[in-house]
């Protein structure tokens, strides 16, 4: 055998040496660890702030109109008409109606008239303005209102009648 071999464990000088080596491999293992570690996460920092600024910048692109052109919503008020009501309950508007479907509908146009209004100038002229769009739209409205039911379609035409939609 080999005097001064590293694995010659006949002698202490060579088992220090291989447990010193040993000791240092597993030390550069752990700092390699470390490193990666490291690296991983501005890896994972740095993905999180390309997503942060895609997420940004899809917000500002697709606001909604009324945000990027700084116009606040109309806020509801407590209100009533024909016999419904028009509430603010913690915060939250809350419809009170009666009768039968169509003059609920029309109470509901009656007191969210502004709100209603607000939404069709604000929204649904990006679907309208657009040929292509606005006959895809009302293509897709017409096959949905078979599968709604009557009472909700004349509550619907009472919201119309009155809100001017």
């Amino acid at each position: 055998m080999i005097r001064g071999a590293l694995f010659d464990l006949r002698g202490q000088r060579s088992l220090k040496t291989f447990l010193i080596l040993a000791v240092l491999f597993v030390a550069a293992v752990v700092v390699v660890n470390l490193v990666a570690g490291v690296f991983a996460l501005f890896f994972d920092i740095a993905v999180l702030a390309a997503g942060i600024v895609v997420r940004l910048t899809c917000d500002i692109v697709f606001l909604p109109p009324y945000v990027r052109a700084k116009r606040a919503p109309v806020p509801f008020h407590a209100a009533e008409a024909e016999g419904g009501r028009l509430e603010i309950v913690n915060g939250v508007p809350v419809l009170s109606l009666t009768g039968a479907n169509r003059r609920m509908g029309r109470q509901a146009g009656i007191l969210v008239k502004d709100q209603l209004q607000f939404l069709m100038k604000n929204f649904l002229h990006f679907v309208f303005r657009n040929p292509a769009r606005r006959t895809a739209a009302l293509e897709k409205a017409r096959s949905l209102e078979r599968h709604i039911p009557g009472q909700y379609l004349e509550e619907l035409h009472g919201i119309s009648e009155t809100a001017g939609a």
